[in-house]
């Protein structure tokens, strides 16, 4: 168990991870009890490395574990934390302990995972490393600026239906752009952000 105090996460470079499949994958592996730690999922995907702890709390946010309430909050919370500290340049990020001993019961984490499994699978046949320097730099902190805005809307949106889930997909291509270090899908997601946009204002007018 945690002693309360932030988190760092990771002493060493997790293998690099380049697919979404590789990120379900080590998702659904973590944990050994019933309910399953944010904390340990982070740990099983690499905590040193922005894109894919980036990716994971914007793929829940899509997947059917939204439905629970709070759910979305807690991952547009772990989503704000994440893309403030790349935007800031901090080497690696971390959580508060508050964070990572949050708990998601195994049986509804593995469903979710069986969903997102079969979207990964066809998800990763049109990505790979491609214009490199669009996931880098300046570019990347841009797509962090873009992540931290739209996470600090999903708490006043978990009620609107799909809104939430919105705001997590275009997060998630964020995060698997620099995942994959794919700069077609930075673009892509630039894209997504403006119909984001205009999709959730449409949802509140």
């Amino acid at each position: 168990m945690s002693d309360g105090t932030m988190n760092d996460l990771g002493n060493r470079p997790p293998p690099r991870i380049q697919t979404l499949s590789e990120i379900v994958t080590r998702m659904v592996q973590a944990g050994a009890d019933q309910k399953v730690r944010v904390g340990e999922i982070l740990a099983r995907v690499g905590r040193r490395s922005y894109g894919p702890v980036l990716l994971v709390p914007s793929i829940l946010v899509v997947s059917p574990l939204s439905a629970i309430p709070g759910f979305s909050t807690l991952c547009g919370l772990c989503i704000a934390l994440v893309a403030g500290q790349l935007l800031i340049g901090r080497r690696s990020p971390w959580f508060p302990a508050f964070v990572t001993d949050r708990g998601i019961d195994r049986d509804r984490f593995r469903r979710a995972g069986r969903w997102l499994g079969k979207v990964a699978k066809h998800v990763d046949r049109v990505i790979g490393p491609r214009l490199e320097i669009l996931t880098t730099g300046a570019c990347a902190k841009a797509a962090a600026a873009v992540c931290l805005l739209m996470a600090a809307v999903i708490p006043f949106l978990e009620l609107v239906p799909m809104a939430s889930s919105t705001i997590g997909a275009v997060v998630a291509v964020y995060g698997l752009a620099l995942t994959a270090h794919d700069g077609y899908l930075m673009i892509a997601a630039a894209v997504m952000t403006g119909a984001a946009g205009a999709f959730i204002a449409s949802l509140l007018m």
